[in-house]
């Protein structure tokens, strides 16, 4: 059997995911935040805390899954509604150390 992510402890990383409408999961304002399952917030706030918990616990890796979209629109193949901040969420990883595993969109 492969490794899906070869030398990575599929268990021992830091997962979180967000929902976003299904029409529009570019839309910050209405996207919600989780860590492990459990909300921790909504909108901006929602990412900053996501942001904040990276900061404090330098997880050595973590996973961000996203919600299902409408794939018939024009979206780019993996959208986000941090999207237009993933220069901060970059320099949050940096400065904790912080491995991002990045699934490789669906062609």
């Amino acid at each position: 059997m492969r490794e899906p992510f070869p030398g990575v402890d599929m268990f021992s990383v830091q997962a979180y995911h967000w929902t976003a409408p299904y029409d529009n999961p570019v839309n910050l304002i209405k996207a919600s935040f989780f860590c492990e399952g459990r909300l921790i917030g909504r909108s901006t706030n929602g990412f900053e805390e996501m942001l904040h918990q990276i900061a404090r616990d330098h997880p050595k890796q973590i996973f961000i899954l996203g919600s299902l979209f409408d794939t018939s629109r024009s979206f780019p193949p993996d959208p986000a509604p941090y999207d237009d901040h993933r220069d901060r969420l970059d320099m949050v990883l940096k400065a904790a150390r912080t491995d991002f595993v990045e699934l490789c969109p669906m062609p």
